[in-house]
């Protein structure tokens, strides 16, 4: 009989309020992680892009 393995993310996603509230940060570091990008492409910081939003520093 083989021994099934479990991983530290298994183990912790158990607990449904756990996995609910990984999943929401993962998806703001994709956002977090897109917009980073887009602006290196456009060569924005995020002075730049604050003023774009009106909500200048």
């Amino acid at each position: 009989m083989k021994k099934i393995i479990e991983s530290t993310y298994d183990k912790i996603t158990r607990d449904k309020k756990r996995k609910e509230n990984i999943e929401k940060e993962y998806q703001e570091l994709l956002i977090t992680e897109l917009l980073a990008a887009a602006m290196q492409k456009d060569s924005t910081s995020v002075r730049d892009l604050a003023k774009e939003a009106g909500i200048s520093l």
